[in-house]
């Protein structure tokens, strides 16, 4: 039922966001037949990308670290689970994790914060241009994170990337060898 607003309501958006999570981030991992390794790598690789300021190039990059790895290193993993997985960097949740980034980065070179979160929310909105589509938007957005905030983000960025693919790793294969087993008997 859509209110008079045109928008769902609160409880119906969460469930169908609930639902897309289940069918596009665990789905993948339960009907996969390759070895548990294989979804737990995407895990790890998606979420450790998910958790970089490259918003608007994580598919690039995640195609790039996919020939990499698969053809000139032979390691596997799964792209669809990874991409699914750098969804964790969404429109949402951009300001709060990006500012988190900021801050973490600031702490390791020993600098000030010199912005609130209100601050750097109100640029990062400000960085996005209303009209000129995803790629003119894309390209404003990262000149304004490179200009005003690059190397700090980038570097506060690191510890939350190591440590969310490491987590997604060791709970994904959890998570699939469970599936696995409980099925088999």
């Amino acid at each position: 039922m859509v209110h008079r607003s045109g928008r769902l309501p609160r409880r119906r958006l969460f469930e169908r966001l609930r639902r897309n999570a289940y069918f596009h981030l665990l789905i993948p991992l339960k009907r996969s037949r390759r070895p548990p390794e294989y979804g737990a790598r995407g895990i790890a690789i998606g979420l450790a990308l998910g958790l970089t300021p490259t918003d608007g190039f994580q598919l690039i990059l995640l195609g790039a670290i996919w020939f990499a790895a698969t053809r000139l290193a032979g390691w596997q993993f799964s792209w669809l689970i990874a991409a699914a997985w750098t969804t964790v960097t969404n429109p949402l949740t951009i300001p709060l994790i990006y500012f988190a980034f900021h801050a973490t980065g600031a702490a390791i070179l020993g600098q000030a914060l010199a912005l609130d979160y209100g601050a750097f929310a109100a640029r990062l909105a400000v960085a996005l241009p209303e009209a000129g589509g995803f790629g003119a938007q894309t390209v404003a957005y990262a000149t304004i994170l490179l200009r005003d905030f690059g190397l700090v983000m980038l570097l506060g960025s690191l510890p939350y990337a190591v440590l969310g693919g490491a987590t997604g790793y060791v709970l994904g294969l959890r998570f699939i060898r469970r599936y696995r087993a409980r099925k088999a008997t």
